[in-house]
């Protein structure tokens, strides 16, 4: 009976215990802002990726980042779930159901992937030069951004006969988190053929200085195409010709030393006899190109080989075309 007031005692104290801590307040939650727009660098997102204001939670991991490049995309209510699991306080704004998180890169220089693969098609083909086209004309290869912007190219297949190629581009190469990306495309062959630095007129000279060299596909030169510079040079316009373009055989002509309606001086020579007359030409010439001289005394009209500029020779038995009365 002694022991009764003991009990009272306790559970008296317990009681105040309690009413005193129902009047303490409750541990408030950080209040936290979600980020405008979510980009992480590496390869997982943390509260300090997604809120302002995390304090000393900002390291906790939340989940893996994308590929660099990609997106992930997130319910706002989860979100809102997990901001409250760490002590968060953030309430999803109405009307929002999603937040994306894009994963840092830059982009593979598509001029690398393009030498990658010409170098090891090189390597598998007998052509001398070569020119990929890739199919996807978008196609884009994200890196992370602490790892180099280099390209590896496995399992290549080539068909010959069709032109065409498969093989797998791995980026960064030789790095043990490298991605694959499949890629396929056509392969043309091509050579260095001599084109003109400007435009030249009609009967203009060309010169080693206006030539310059271009890369052209084999299938796009056509017939008679000029190959050697030197089949060009010293040679002039026959026509209106535009730089850049491959120059065709009928392009060009020898320079003429004749122009139509040129004075001449045509010389006959035969059996020891040398003699010259006044002439006039009647078509436009080259050296080494038979053409026809009106003589202005005579009025015949002959047939005869340009020798040199202002100068045409009348053949024995050269042939007579006409005679002017």
């Amino acid at each position: 009976m002694r022991r009764l007031p003991t009990i009272r005692l306790l559970a008296a104290g317990l009681a105040l215990l309690a009413a005193l801590l129902a009047t303490q307040p409750a541990i408030a939650a950080t209040l936290v802002q979600l980020r405008g727009e979510i980009v992480v660098d590496g390869p997982e997102i943390t509260l300090g990726d997604l809120f302002e204001g995390t304090g000393e939670r900002a390291a906790a991991h939340v989940a893996a980042a994308p590929a660099p490049g990609r997106r992930s995309v997130f319910r706002a209510a989860a979100i809102a779930a997990l901001a409250r699991d760490n002590g968060l306080d953030w309430h999803r704004p109405r009307g929002k159901r999603t937040v994306a998180v894009r994963r840092a890169s830059h982009v593979v220089a598509r001029r690398e992937i393009l030498d990658q693969l010409t170098m090891a098609l090189l390597e598998r083909t007998d052509l001398a030069d070569l020119e990929v086209e890739i199919a996807d004309r978008n196609l884009a290869v994200h890196v992370a951004t602490d790892q180099a912007s280099t390209v590896a190219i496995e399992d290549l297949r080539f068909d010959p006969r069709r032109g065409r190629f498969s093989a797998t581009l791995v980026t960064p190469a030789d790095h043990p988190q490298a991605t694959r990306m499949a890629v396929r495309g056509r392969v043309h062959e091509v050579i260095s053929v001599p084109v003109l630095r400007r435009h030249a007129a009609v009967g203009q000279v060309i010169d080693a200085a206006d030539l310059t060299s271009q890369r052209i596909r084999i299938a796009r030169l056509g017939r008679n195409a000029i190959i050697d510079p030197a089949d060009a040079v010293g040679k002039s316009a026959r026509r209106p010709l535009r730089p850049g373009r491959a120059l065709r055989a009928g392009d060009l002509r020898r320079p003429v030393a004749v122009a139509k309606g040129a004075l001449v001086t045509m010389v006959y020579s035969a059996d020891g006899l040398l003699l010259t007359a006044s002439g006039r030409a009647l078509e436009a010439g080259a050296k080494g190109d038979v053409i026809r001289v009106v003589n202005t005394h005579s009025h015949q009209t002959v047939e005869a080989l340009v020798a040199r500029a202002g100068e045409v020779i009348v053949r024995p038995k050269a042939r007579v075309v006409s005679v002017r009365r």
